[in-house]
């Protein structure tokens, strides 16, 4: 007798599944194929941005204050504050010499207080002719603005990015003080840079000059207030000089004796003062890349 097939035994889970799936591990990537996808992936990613660095023009770097591609009065304003650096520590180590030399020559160089002081002393004490201090406060006056405009030009190039230029490579005071005279002067104004010209006063002039060209302050204005406090300081220089006369001779005599030891301590301090700057400027500088 024939009986019928009987129906075929349901498979159990693990053999309706997939052949794979059996094992699981088998369809995953081992751990060093991982590590090895990763490091690939990192490796051209690394490549990549270096690449890009590589391919950005030389003017397109966070070290420069402009945004965007230069124009010709961006790199000519950049030239002349080189310019003035270059101008500032060549005449360093030798102002002190020249001071003591011929106080008119440095008044005409660097237009600075000490040679103010010198020419009002020598005045009181009849050492140069009758009048001559005029003169000196003349050259003294003029000498003593004659970079100040490139700021005020700058900060109306650059906007912000002057501020972020002059920083680089400074420390937390500086940022500080240079906040506090830009605050002021975006609020005062003819305060502010009336107030730079005081002496012994942590009030960082070129930034106020930058920051009211920033502002919108008038070239014409600004130059107008600037050299009347100018010759107003040098005035008061060479007034002290004139009033304590022949002491500050005595002092001045001395300190030519002293001049050059004097000049080789700035020398070793403005190398030091370098290194030490160019180094923290590279690290800001990849710490922003």
């Amino acid at each position: 007798m024939t009986t019928a097939d009987e129906p075929d035994a349901p498979q159990s889970p693990e053999q309706t599944a997939d052949p794979e799936s059996a094992h699981p591990e088998s369809g995953d990537a081992e751990p060093g194929d991982v590590e090895s996808a990763e490091a690939e992936s990192t490796g051209a990613e690394s490549a990549e941005a270096e690449t890009a660095t590589q391919d950005k023009p030389w003017w397109d770097h966070p070290s420069f204050p402009w945004r965007g591609k230069p124009s010709k009065a961006d790199i000519g304003c950049l030239w002349a504050i080189a310019g003035m650096g270059i101008y500032g520590l060549a005449l360093l180590p030798v102002r002190s010499l020249i001071v003591a030399a011929n106080p008119y020559i440095s008044a005409a160089i660097s237009g600075g207080a000490v040679s103010m002081a010198f020419i009002g002393a020598r005045a009181s004490d009849g050492v140069d002719p009758a009048g001559l201090w005029v003169l000196g406060l003349l050259i003294g006056g003029l000498s003593v603005v004659k970079f100040d405009w490139v700021f005020w030009w700058a900060g109306r190039l650059w906007g912000e990015g002057l501020i972020d230029y002059l920083l680089q490579g400074r420390g937390g005071l500086a940022r500080k003080n240079a906040a506090r005279a830009q605050a002021l002067t975006e609020k005062y104004g003819v305060l502010a840079l009336a107030v730079s010209w005081l002496p012994l006063i942590p009030f960082p002039s070129a930034i106020v000059y930058g920051a009211l060209g920033i502002t919108g302050m008038s070239l014409r204005k600004f130059l107008f207030l600037d050299i009347l406090f100018g010759f107003l300081s040098r005035g008061l220089y060479l007034g002290l000089g004139w009033y304590f006369g022949e002491p500050v001779i005595h002092f001045l005599e001395t300190y030519n004796k002293y001049a050059g030891y004097v000049t080789i301590a700035l020398v070793v301090g403005i190398i030091v003062m370098s290194y030490l700057r160019s180094n923290r400027k590279k690290q800001q500088v990849a710490a922003r890349d």
